[in-house]
Order: structure tokens, then sequence, then C-alpha cells
């Protein structure tokens, strides 16, 4: 691989503004050296061959006890995760039949984080790729001027600084039979999404053990916390409009 870094990006909840829509909406994002890529790749068959899946959606497995299984092998795996959860009415200044801004400006926020990551980890720009979990009605060359505009935007300075680690170019998209790794995306998405969206569940009861069990990938402050850091809120807490007991999960959630 000619790139040195892979960072792998998938959605849960959709991003429509229509009373039809999911009333959350999560993205789930990791990165890799690249050089780890065939040992995950074989952890994920394994996973696969467990379970006995052709392939890993977080949706489809509907046994509690086995999507723990996955949630514990891909807390084995030598990534760092990042999240953004949004409630929708916290960005509805958008058109229903342009809902692909907010898409875009939801992946502008997770990639500030990543940017932020990149930044101090590494103290300078490094080679990677960014894959999406590919989207036929999304708009990537809208996002990539998204991200270009704000670099240079004097007005978002803590933005522009930290997306100025993020090359717009490396943006790819990628459908998951193309890009396997992608599963992982997207069960770090369902894990940010079952741990606060009681509007969407079932009895409205919110399930965070998924995300208990992988909170340690997640990037984090120096004494621990993951809020703002590994996990960015749409525009803080409050507006998420979650019960009390996600709030205070997700404000207290530390790595260990």
């Amino acid at each position: 691989m000619v790139d040195e870094y892979t960072i792998y990006i998938d959605e849960s909840g959709d991003e429509g503004l229509s009373g039809r829509s999911s009333h959350m909406f999560c993205l789930g994002a990791f990165i890799i050296h690249n050089s780890e890529y065939e040992n995950i790749l074989k952890n994920l068959s394994e996973i696969r061959k467990t379970l006995n899946k052709q392939e890993l959606h977080a949706t489809s497995i509907k046994n509690h006890i086995s999507k723990v299984y996955v949630y514990k092998e891909i807390a084995k795996l030598p990534i760092v995760a990042f999240g953004v959860i949004s409630n929708k009415s916290s960005l509805g200044d958008y058109n229903i039949k342009e809902h692909w801004k907010y898409y875009n400006k939801n992946c502008q926020f997770l990639l500030e984080l990543i940017g932020q990551y990149i930044e101090r980890e590494f103290k300078c720009k490094i080679p990677h790729t960014i894959i999406f979990e590919h989207k036929e009605n999304a708009e990537y060359n809208k996002m990539k001027n998204l991200i270009y505009y704000t670099k240079i935007n004097p007005f978002r300075k803590w933005a522009n600084k930290s997306l100025n680690y993020i090359d717009e170019n490396a943006i790819i998209s990628k459908k998951k039979q193309e890009e396997p790794l992608l599963e992982i995306a997207d069960f770090i998405a369902h894990a940010l999404q079952r741990s606060c969206n009681h509007h969407d569940a079932e009895l409205n009861i919110t399930e965070n053990r998924y995300l208990r069990e992988v909170k340690d990938k997640f990037y984090y402050w120096e004494n621990g916390r993951i809020l703002f850091t590994g996990i960015k809120p749409i525009h803080d807490l409050k507006s998420l409009d979650i019960l009390p007991e996600a709030m205070h999960f997700l404000d207290t959630l530390k790595h260990e």
C-alpha cells in the first residue's frame, strides 16, 4: 500500500431530514497504520466464521450476545476510533431535498476530530486515505469543497487548524464488499447510536454495553475523558436531547 495510514468511516441512522427519518445520526470512524491491514482483515474473517456470517452488519445481528462478542473482538484490534453523535434538530437549517449537506457537515465535524488527533499525536501531516462507505446519494466532491473552504475560513480558526491535517483529496468511497474493514466503522457508529438514541429504540430503552466494550479504542484526553476528543456530540450534550442516564454515561466515559 502506498499510503501509510487509512481512515474508515460509516454511519448509523440516515441523514434524511423528513419526519420519517431517524431522529439521530451517528458517524463511526477509525484509523490504522496500513501495516496492520492484513492482520485486521484476518481477525474479521475469524469473527465471520465464528458467527457463520458472510458479512458483518451491526443491525443484522439480532442476538445480543453475538453482538457483544463482535465488540469484544473489535476491542482487541490496533485501531484508534472516533465518532460523531448528532440530533437532527441541532442542524435543522438544511433543505430536506438536499440532506447531503447535513451529511457533509457532520463528516466535517468528524474529520476535525481526526485532524486534532493527527496534530497532537504526530505533530505533522501524515500520508493517508479516507474511505467512506459508499452512498449513492452522497456528494463527495462537495464534501471535499466544504473541507477545503473551511480550512481557509478565518472565522473558524479551530476548525481550519485541525482540518489542515486532513487531505480532502484523499477522500474516496467504497462499498463494504470492496472494503471489508468498513464493517468495523459500521459497528462503531452502531454502538454510538444504541448508547443514546432512545427516540428510535424499542420501548425507548438505550443500550450502552456495546460502547462500553470498545470505549478504550476511542481517542481521549490526558485525563482519560473521551468526550470532545474521541466522540463529539453536536454541538454539545444538551443539544442531543437524550435521556439523563445516557447523557451521564457519555459525559463520564473514560479510557482506562
